[in-house]
């Protein structure tokens, strides 16, 4: 992507434009992991059925093989992927604790379900109702009714020194990136914007000699 504009607002843009394509992926590709698992344990099924009947050739047992791994293989990223979901970090992933993550996770849902708003007295129930009373409320809120602020002229304050200033402006080392990246926890839950293994705290420790 080609996007103008500030450092920030290039990463903020490309960042947005990756969550979409993963939810696509995620949908198209990843979603449809029971119905590859069904699909899988129905070729084991049919070559253990032949395999008791007529026996099976060496390449329907490369074929079962394969089937059986790919299917361990999905059952523990569909578990992963519920793990992330449920946040319940203190238990490893691995000996059957899908149904237990999958639990929990739509025990997040539930929590995290909006059924109305109370605002002024006055309850909200439908989407859109609620929407315009939460927007109504934070306009009022922030809408400034006073014509006077007071002023800060003749205040001293403190200003930063011409070597702060310029170390400030200091493009950051791939180094520094690096190590914040790989400091970040990949399970950590996800934040403002909705993108995992952010974590903010580490950016304030700098690589640089001040």
């Amino acid at each position: 992507m080609q996007i103008p504009g500030f450092a920030s607002f290039m990463v903020a843009s490309k960042l947005k434009f990756i969550k979409e394509k993963l939810k696509v992926w995620n949908k198209e590709i990843f979603g449809d992991i029971k119905v590859r698992k069904f699909k899988l344990l129905e070729v084991i099924n049919s070559l253990d059925s032949k395999e008791g009947d007529s026996g099976l050739s060496s390449e329907e047992l490369v074929q079962r093989a394969e089937a059986k791994a790919e299917w361990a293989k999905l059952s523990y990223l569909e578990e992963i992927s519920w793990r992330q979901k449920s946040r319940a970090l203190w238990l490893n992933a691995g000996d059957r604790n899908t149904k237990f993550f999958h639990r929990v996770a739509s025990l997040h849902s539930k929590f995290n379900y909006i059924s109305y708003i109370e605002v002024h007295g006055t309850r909200f129930n439908t989407l859109p109702a609620m929407k315009s009373a939460i927007q109504g409320f934070y306009n009022t809120l922030f809408t400034e009714s006073e014509a006077w602020r007071p002023q800060v002229d003749g205040l001293f304050l403190s200003q930063l020194q011409v070597t702060e200033k310029e170390f400030i402006k200091l493009p950051f080392y791939e180094e520094e990136v690096t190590r914040v990246l790989f400091e970040c926890c990949g399970d950590k839950a996800p934040g403002p914007d909705d993108m995992k293994w952010l974590s903010f705290s580490k950016i304030g420790q700098p690589l640089r000699e001040t």
